[in-house]
């Protein structure tokens, strides 16, 4: 009769125990300080990704007003605004 019980209640225990994926889950989730990280990283990538849609630009017309090219913001008269 223990022969036949013992698979039974093992099979019992292996089923009720969550995998190790959802533990870890549901571990991370309850950690506040976690999903604050977690969160900003969302907001950075999110930025990342939807950045060139919204802000236009060329990359080599990334300097300072009035600069044609990112050749002429490497003149010393291009770091000072006047």
């Amino acid at each position: 009769m223990s022969v036949a019980a013992a698979p039974a209640a093992s099979l019992l225990t292996s089923a009720a125990r969550p995998s190790l994926w959802r533990e870890a889950t549901r571990r991370f989730r309850r950690h506040r300080l976690a999903m604050v990280g977690f969160t900003v990283l969302l907001v950075m990538v999110a930025g990342v990704l939807a950045g060139p849609f919204v802000y236009r630009v060329p990359i080599d017309r990334t300097c300072s007003p009035g600069c044609s090219t990112v050749a002429a913001s490497r003149s010393p008269s291009a770091w000072w605004p006047c």
